[in-house]
């Protein structure tokens, strides 16, 4: 693949996270480059590293909102912490119902996410190599 190609990607997957909420998440300013800003410039890093970034944010999210994350985490407190809690829900303050998220209703996302490391590494390649300043 090209730059075009990354790029039109990179388009098409700031429009779908756009289409579900996650606006702030695509928003080019999260993946400036950090030596480029520190020299007072604003640039994004080349395509294929940049559409990398956006999907691993994109990962990242997915985390945080996967029902199996809140169970391990809940798992740990529970054995760490006498009368640990067993059970959560989530609040969303912008919620149109106003009530809370009960864990039993966050989907498990764990197939989704394992999809979707596939296809980060598989954009990668083999000769993919993080611009200066990008490296995980």
């Amino acid at each position: 693949m090209d730059d075009e190609d990354y790029e039109d990607l990179i388009e098409i997957v700031k429009d779908r996270m756009r289409e579900n909420g996650l606006s702030d998440l695509a928003e080019d300013s999260n993946f400036l480059d950090p030596d480029a800003l520190a020299e007072g410039r604003a640039e994004l890093p080349p395509p294929q590293t940049h559409l990398i970034l956006l999907l691993e944010a994109f990962q990242l999210h997915l985390k945080w909102t996967d029902r199996d994350t809140v169970e391990d985490n809940l798992r740990f407190l529970h054995e760490s912490v006498e009368n640990g809690p067993e059970n959560a829900f989530i609040e969303f303050p912008d919620r149109a119902d106003g009530r809370p998220l009960f864990l039993r209703e966050i989907p498990s996302l764990g197939p989704l996410r394992s999809e979707l490391q596939r296809l980060i590494v598989a954009l990668q390649g083999e000769d993919y190599e993080p611009s200066p300043g990008m490296e995980r």
